[in-house]
């Protein structure tokens, strides 16, 4: 405080936090000389352009200190989206390069990133078709992301980025489905409904488990969980990860839940996608109670965001992602 002028001169440091799905960031490929249709090829090009100019116009307006973002296709074309961009000289997580890794995950920080770590699934589940009697392993292969950064006034972070297994209904072994991926049965439909939320809890059991691990070696450890969880805040899996100690009947638990930073917006501009007209929030940022002495605010870019189920083909004319980014402020003295 200065006494002449009343003005507090101790300065302030602002960190921004987002999460954000870039939508299936692939370059198209060639196809062999049989299939190729030279116009269906420039089409494809164009419209991965137009994509490709619409999510670095996103990321350059999160202006994000530390960024979590899902669905890099390609480290190649993920290296180009963020070419010229502030971005291209983070510290960043490396890609995961395990066989039947996918959709990846990267986080990015403006700050040194002190350790690096993939988890990847440990818990081993099974599931039986009644009609066969064989059991089936249920796997997930997105691996939970965590990075530590020392956030100047803050201190060592914890940046855990996840990315759930979707609703789409997974294959079950023994129930061949037709051409076009036509189900035989609703009540087989439901079954491959019922094995990717077992996926999605599972995947969610294995973040709290780490969480849990983090808070006995610090009981007030600073902790931000993000990504696209791909469920709703009153959903089983975010249940799961947010921890709840009156549930568990323990008070010595209380401070080892995590905090929903959207909470603190109007639930009018609470959504992440609109899904067959249906708004709704399934990309989330949760923090530990370590944290909330620092959380400023919570925006979600969602004003362009669009239905991208509207048309047929699937996203034909949408170049931005059909996911809006998620982003935090956090707020210290130096």
């Amino acid at each position: 405080m200065n006494p002449a002028s009343g003005e507090d001169d101790s300065a302030t440091n602002t960190y921004r936090i987002a999460t954000f799905n870039l939508q299936n960031l692939e370059k198209p490929r060639k196809p062999s000389p049989a299939h190729f249709d030279e116009d269906a090829w420039r089409l494809a090009v164009q419209a991965y352009d137009r994509h490709l100019e619409a999510v670095r116009g996103t990321l350059t307006r999160i202006r994000a200190d530390v960024l979590a973002v899902q669905e890099v296709m390609d480290e190649g074309d993920f290296e180009s989206l963020i070419g010229g961009t502030e971005y291209a000289q983070f510290a960043r997580s490396p890609i995961d390069r395990s066989p039947g890794i996918e959709r990846q995950q990267v986080i990015l920080s403006r700050y040194d990133i002190r350790q690096v770590e993939l988890h990847r699934q440990e818990t081993r589940v099974s599931w039986v078709h009644a009609n066969k009697g064989v059991a089936q392993a249920v796997h997930w292969n997105r691996p939970i992301v965590e990075v530590t950064v020392d956030l100047p006034s803050i201190g060592p972070t914890a940046f855990l980025a996840l990315h759930l297994k979707s609703k789409r209904p997974s294959d079950v072994q023994h129930l061949g489905r037709g051409h076009g991926g036509t189900w035989p049965s609703l009540a087989a439909h439901a079954e491959g409904m019922v094995l990717s939320s077992l996926k999605r809890v599972g995947q969610a059991l294995e973040l709290r488990r780490r969480v849990d691990e983090l808070f006995r070696t610090h009981h007030s450890a600073r902790i931000v969980v993000m990504g696209d969880f791909n469920d709703s805040l009153d959903s089983v899996p975010l249940d799961v990860v947010r921890g709840n100690y009156v549930g568990a009947r323990n008070p010595e638990l209380w401070d080892q839940e995590l905090y929903p930073v959207e909470l603190s917006l109007p639930r009018e501009k609470q959504y992440t996608l609109i899904h067959s007209g249906t708004p709704v929030m399934i990309d989330h940022i949760l923090i530990s109670r370590a944290l909330l002495e620092y959380f400023e605010s919570a925006t979600i870019l969602n004003e362009t965001i669009r239905d991208h189920l509207a048309i047929h083909p699937h996203g034909a004319y949408f170049p931005d992602s059909d996911h809006a980014p998620v982003v935090m402020e956090l707020t210290a003295r130096a």
